[in-house]
């Protein structure tokens, strides 16, 4: 349920998807807000209008000591009994922002932000930028795997996925380590065997792998470059991806 702003009003059930803190704030010049959930995610979005729909955009999520700093600022202030409304004044400033803070399944409307938010407020503000890290690029995966192509999202680093790390090495590594390649069939003709995508603001760069060896990169400005793989890192690739069974795998990695 969200109410006149867009603000959610209870906390999402289930333990992952649980809401710990949220925030939209704002007046009839600009919205902006911030939400982080039990499983690390952490969104924002910012709009120069009040009618507009927010677009919330996800960042880097926020790892396990990173949500208990986070969800420990939270719980003290729901300790902290804090009042439901705090008042902008009689007359409010002009221009006078309006802040509806959720603190798990509890809401807090706050006049005249953030002049007047508690401290315990400010002090779960801060524990979120303190925590903030830059988003990394987010990367898609799409893997030829026991005669399908399985498609994996990664919104983190890949180097903090631990089951990529074979793949990954045998894509941008050029010295590996000689072996053979696995028995298998190969993709239909036009289909990578790998294909990443790594979106970022100014478009997407896309490598892809074929089973002839040949190796394209497409960069977001539209430029493409093409070179064949050693017969080593080719066969390193066929390992990696026969090593995992790719769709047993959630389809969202981080």
């Amino acid at each position: 349920m969200t109410d006149a702003m867009g603000v959610a009003t209870r906390a999402l059930t289930g333990g992952a998807d649980r809401l710990i803190v949220a925030y939209e704030a704002g007046n009839h010049l600009h919205r902006y807000g911030a939400r982080v959930y039990a499983d690390g995610r952490y969104e924002q979005f910012s709009t120069r209008r009040a009618s507009e729909q927010p677009e919330w955009e996800r960042y880097e999520p926020f790892g396990e000591q990173a949500i208990e700093a986070i969800a420990g600022a939270v719980d003290a202030a729901l300790a902290a009994r804090l009042p439901d409304h705090i008042s902008a004044g009689d007359p409010p400033p002009p221009d006078a922002a309006t802040a509806h803070v959720t603190l798990r399944d509890r809401e807090i409307e706050i006049g005249n932000w953030p002049e007047n938010a508690p401290a315990e407020i400010q002090r779960v503000l801060d524990a979120i930028a303190e925590q903030r890290e830059r988003p990394p690029t987010r990367s898609t995966w799409e893997l030829w795997s026991r005669g399908a192509v399985v498609a994996l999202e990664v919104g983190c680093d890949v180097g903090n996925v631990a089951v990529l790390h074979a793949l990954d090495d045998a894509l941008f590594m050029s010295a590996v380590a000689p072996g053979e390649a696995p028995a298998g069939d190969d993709p239909p003709q036009g289909t990578p065997l790998v294909r990443v995508t790594f979106s970022g603001r100014g478009g997407d760069d896309v490598l892809s792998v074929f089973a002839d060896g040949r190796r394209v990169e497409r960069a977001a400005g539209g430029e493409t470059s093409e070179r064949r793989l050693g017969a080593d890192q080719l066969a390193a690739v066929r390992r990696a991806l026969a090593g995992t069974d790719w769709g047993a795998l959630p389809s969202r990695l981080c």
